[in-house]
């Protein structure tokens, strides 16, 4: 999993190993993996990374945090700096993990899920926020949401895939992210997102500012930030405030979503892709952004 500036990544004896640059401080600077001050976190079965934090979901469903936590991103009820990793409290049977910018939320097995850390857009969930002041964070997990299927974090907002298939999406709202048909700066609740009832929803995924939700029959809507082409949607719009399907794909059964681009896997197990391309993140062989879904090279 990669951060802002640093890489952590887990063994198939289930050690954790990170390295790049520390400065937050995240971990120390190392151009190597290291797992020094990781030695005595054991069971470990995923990791996520914030752009200053990381937390890890043990096989007991614990999660443990460390790195930077002015807005309380560590879960331990305090704001204190960590470079070992501390447990957040109130969580047990913890069976799916997110990472945000500067928040987090943990799912249960039961379906329940709790979020804390930055408030700031309201990401929480429960309510409240949208002030810049630490008052409006939550250092501690706060459950704000039940019958959860499927959740996914964004840079400054959150998406649940319920278990009646309904997507619900809270926190900043700047770039219509939320997909609510608001143009609110943020809704500090969850709020269900304008899908048509009609689709069987499996999947929801969160980038930087914006989101798609994936139906059974692959048909795919996605919503939010389009600056750069990154809804597919035929055009470069600065931003969408209701979903939009995206097509001439084909049927998709997988999704993952970046800071301005998209990809999906089709099926047949093509990968397409579309949105900013600068750094050749579409994998088309070139460096231009791409308005409408393109395949990705060297996949058969």
């Amino acid at each position: 999993m990669r951060g802002h500036q640093h890489v952590c990544g887990l063994s198939v004896e289930g050690e954790l190993w990170c390295w790049g640059d520390g400065n937050e401080p995240l971990l120390q600077r190392s151009s190597t993996p290291t797992r020094d001050w990781l030695a005595d976190l054991d069971g470990v079965i995923e990791v996520q990374i914030g752009t200053a934090h990381a937390c890890a979901l043990l096989d007991a469903g614990e999660i443990r945090c460390w790195g930077f936590r002015n807005e309380g991103q560590l879960g331990d009820g305090t704001r204190e700096i960590s470079l070992e990793p501390v447990a957040a409290l109130g969580l047990d049977n913890v069976v799916q993990l997110s990472v945000g910018a500067f928040f987090n939320c943990a799912r249960t097995d039961a379906g329940r899920l709790a979020c804390w850390g930055d408030n700031s857009r309201g990401q929480i969930g429960d309510g409240t926020g949208g002030e810049t002041s630490l008052e409006a964070d939550r250092p501690a997990p706060v459950f704000v949401l039940d019958e959860v299927q499927r959740t996914s974090l964004g840079g400054l907002f959150a998406c649940a895939l319920t278990t009646s298939r309904e997507v619900q999406c809270w926190g900043a709202n700047e770039r219509g992210q939320l997909g609510v048909g608001s143009r609110e700066l943020y809704m500090a609740s969850p709020t269900p997102v304008l899908l048509p009832s009609s689709l069987d929803l499996v999947d929801v995924e969160a980038g930087t500012a914006h989101a798609c939700a994936l139906a059974r029959a692959g048909h795919l809507f996605c919503w939010g930030d389009n600056s750069s082409g990154s809804l597919g949607i035929g055009s470069s719009s600065g931003q969408v405030h209701e979903p939009v399907e995206v097509r001439g794909i084909g049927e998709v059964t997988g999704i993952a979503l970046g800071y301005l681009h998209t990809c999906a896997i089709r099926a047949g197990r093509e990968v397409w892709c579309w949105g900013n391309n600068d750094e050749g993140q579409l994998g088309d062989g070139t460096l231009e952004d791409r308005d409408v879904p393109v395949r990705a090279l060297g996949f058969e």
